[in-house]
């Protein structure tokens, strides 16, 4: 009887291959991994270094003396005084100008009453330009006795001084009022000046005194000495340019006049001085 062999089981190369596919990916794995590690610790270094050198840069501009402040141009100044903006600006002399904030020059600037606004700019190594636009006085307001500049806005310059402009017209009428009240009636004073300004230039430069003591009337006094003027509160220009045309007529016919009424739409009254005469112009 024939003795058989036993048959053994080839191995199965596909489980062969798989294991060693595993091999070759996690070998691959390891080394992308590795190779990732090494760039971005490189990538870390060279961002230190340019941090650091760039965090050096700095400091060293804001600690170095080569750009301290050693001089101040101050630009627009017309009105008002350099040597005080000067001296409010004392504080910042010397210190580096990478460390002074624009900013706090800027309000500091603008404590002074002539300044509205300041644009600073630096000017390496050691200089700063500044250019301020000043306000500009439109008249004067009789406060407590003492005549103050205020500007477009209402806002009180300062007291008259040797060198304030005397031409401009003085709004009376509002001292001892409450605070609320005198604003208002101050920022009216105001747009009563610049409306005159815009409607009647020739009648406006003649204008030295605006009472707004009552709200029914304006009454304007001009530098020439004529009589007191009653003007519109609504439409202060009323009858203005008429007025200004038939003024030596007026003075001839009637003579000195206590006051002229501009108030009322196409006519102008007269009070003369004597208490009889009465007269009405068209």
């Amino acid at each position: 009887m024939a003795i058989r062999r036993p048959i053994l089981a080839e191995p199965d190369h596909r489980y062969l291959r798989r294991r060693a596919n595993r091999r070759v990916r996690k070998q691959r794995l390891t080394r992308n991994l590795f190779r990732f590690m090494m760039v971005a610790t490189v990538n870390a270094i060279i961002a230190s270094i340019v941090i650091y050198a760039a965090f050096r840069g700095v400091d060293h501009f804001l600690r170095s003396d080569e750009f301290a402040l050693e001089r101040i141009e101050l630009r627009g100044v017309e009105h008002g005084s350099a040597e005080a903006l000067h001296t409010r600006l004392a504080p910042f002399n010397g210190r580096n100008l990478f460390y002074l904030s624009l900013d706090d020059i800027e309000h500091t600037l603008q404590r002074d009453p002539w300044v509205r606004e300041a644009s600073v700019k630096r000017m390496l190594p050691r200089a700063m330009r500044i250019s301020i636009t000043e306000r500009e006085p439109v008249a004067w307001v009789l406060l407590h006795g003492v005549p103050h500049m205020i500007d477009e806005t209402g806002f009180a310059i300062g007291p008259a001084d040797t060198a304030s402009d005397t031409n401009l017209p003085v709004i009376t009428g509002v001292d001892g009022l409450p605070r609320e009240q005198l604003l208002e009636r101050i920022r009216m004073g105001v747009s009563l000046v610049e409306r005159l300004n815009r409607t009647s230039p020739v009648f406006a430069a003649q204008v030295s005194e605006l009472d707004l003591s009552s709200r029914d009337r304006v009454v304007a006094r001009t530098s020439d000495g004529g009589p007191p003027l009653l003007l519109d509160p609504e439409q202060v220009e009323r009858n203005v340019n008429t007025y200004l045309g038939l003024r030596s007529e007026i003075a001839h016919r009637v003579g000195p006049a206590r006051y002229v009424d501009l108030r009322w739409r196409d006519r102008i009254a007269v009070m003369p001085n004597s208490k009889n005469r009465f007269q009405e112009g068209t």
